[in-house]
């Protein structure tokens, strides 16, 4: 039915669902340049804080205590083999997704999402052995850094596979 300017019901609806269909991209775009963010000031904020221990006492004697704290207790080498591993099977969970991903032609946001997921994982138990990160002050902020990296991902991957219905056929 028409009304007096001759735009039906339906019209209208359609044209709401649009807005609403260009509202949840933006938010959508907002969450993923905001996590982006955040997943490289993790990557980088290790980097800057062992730059600082070379040009600041108090800072560098901060991060000597805390690294001396941490090698006690969360990173000590039963934990970092438990956490390692740990790592390992979430890298494999996210080989699994990524493998799933490519098979059934799902979104490029999952593989891109999954892609990072599994490289961080990766790289976890590869930075918890080496001897170069090992010799770092701030050692044990780049293992927490990758591990809040890993936790972002997983978080960004369980959204999209659960939130993202669109993404099963695509």
């Amino acid at each position: 039915m028409a009304g007096s300017d001759g735009v039906t019901q339906k019209d209208c609806q359609q044209k709401q669902e649009n807005q609403n269909n260009m509202i949840k991209k933006i938010i959508k775009m907002m969450i993923i340049a905001i996590g982006a963010i955040v997943q490289i000031a993790l990557l980088v904020i290790p980097w800057i804080l062992e730059d600082l221990c070379t040009k600041k006492a108090g800072v560098m004697h901060h991060v000597y205590y805390r690294k001396a704290q941490y090698a006690n207790s969360i990173f000590s080498e039963g934990n970092l083999i438990i956490e390692s591993m740990g790592a390992v099977i979430i890298a494999l969970v996210f080989g699994f997704i990524l493998f799933r991903a490519f098979r059934r032609k799902q979104t490029l946001l999952l593989k891109i999402e999954t892609t990072i997921g599994f490289v961080l994982s990766i790289i976890f138990p590869i930075i918890a052995y080496s001897e170069n990160f090992r010799a770092k002050l701030s050692y044990p902020y780049f293992l927490i850094c990758l591990a809040a990296g890993v936790f972002l991902q997983v978080i960004f991957v369980a959204g999209i596979k659960i939130f993202d219905g669109k993404s099963r056929n695509k």
